[in-house]
């Protein structure tokens, strides 16, 4: 999963608002929790068939 910042901030690098970024499972878990991102899906990830 990836999360998209909903405003600039700081997790080991600087993210503006709008940025997309992976992370370790628990970090974007903590980060939505927070509201500072939302999950992000790509457009290519969605137009992939489910294996």
């Amino acid at each position: 999963m990836a999360v998209k910042f909903n405003h600039s901030h700081s997790v080991g690098a600087h993210y503006n608002k709008g940025d997309v970024a992976t992370f370790e499972p628990e970090v974007e878990k903590d980060l939505i929790e927070r509201k500072i991102a939302d999950k992000h899906t790509s457009a290519k990830a969605a137009d992939k068939p489910a294996a």
